[in-house]
């Protein structure tokens, strides 16, 4: 039986922003990821870090 692949809660943020195509909001990020609020909070700022998101007045955004 092959083993499952779990895909990583950055990798589903970053699939979220890009849907949305717009800046979201944290608490946006939470409800429609189904994630907790402290591992997208984390996440963000890893992925912020990388330059792969930037945060805006209005939201995150994936940067492309």
């Amino acid at each position: 039986m092959a083993p499952r692949y779990i895909k990583p809660a950055r990798d589903i943020i970053l699939d979220f922003l890009k849907k949305m195509n717009k800046p979201v909001k944290l608490n946006e990020i939470v409800k429609g990821t189904g994630i907790a609020y402290n591992t997208v909070r984390g996440r963000l700022y890893e992925l912020k870090r990388k330059g792969l998101v930037q945060r805006t007045p209005e939201g995150w955004i994936e940067l492309e």
